[in-house]
C-alpha cells in the first residue's frame, strides 16, 4: 500500500475518531489528507522525525493529529497540526501534569452534580 493510500485512511479514521470523541469536525477528509501528506513530506515540526504511517501498533514516529487548543473541542484549520505520536504524547502528559498541579494548589475548582 502506498504512503498516500495510508494517509487517506489515516485522514478518514482521524475524522471518525474525533467525531466519536465529541469534537466538532470542521475539516473534510480531503483537507486532513492534504495536511497529513504535507506533514509526511516535511516531518514532525517539533522534533524533526520522519513520520511512519499505517503501522499497527502505533510507533513513536506515527503520524498523529494534535489539537492545538483541545478545550475548544473543534477540529478545524488553525487548531490542528500533525506531529509524531511521541511529541503528541509528551504534550498530553505535560498538560495532565499541569492540570494535576493546578488541582493540588487549588487553582481549579470542580463543581460536582
Amino acid at each position: 500500500m502506498t504512503p498516500e493510500t495510508k494517509i487517506w485512511r489515516w485522514a478518514r479514521n482521524t475524522k471518525v475518531r474525533h467525531k466519536q470523541r465529541g469534537f466538532q469536525v470542521k475539516m473534510t477528509q480531503n483537507e486532513l489528507y492534504k495536511l497529513g501528506l504535507q506533514a509526511y513530506k516535511d516531518g514532525c515540526p517539533i522534533c524533526g522525525s520522519a513520520f511512519e504511517v499505517g503501522c499497527a501498533p502505533v510507533t513513536i514516529n506515527s503520524l498523529t493529529l494534535d489539537i492545538v487548543d483541545p478545550t475548544m473541542r473543534i477540529l478545524a484549520p488553525g487548531n490542528v497540526q500533525c506531529v509524531c505520536w511521541g511529541c503528541n504524547n509528551e504534550k498530553n502528559l505535560k498538560s495532565m501534569r499541569k492540570n494535576s498541579q493546578s488541582l493540588q494548589s487549588g487553582r481549579i475548582s470542580l463543581k460536582w452534580g
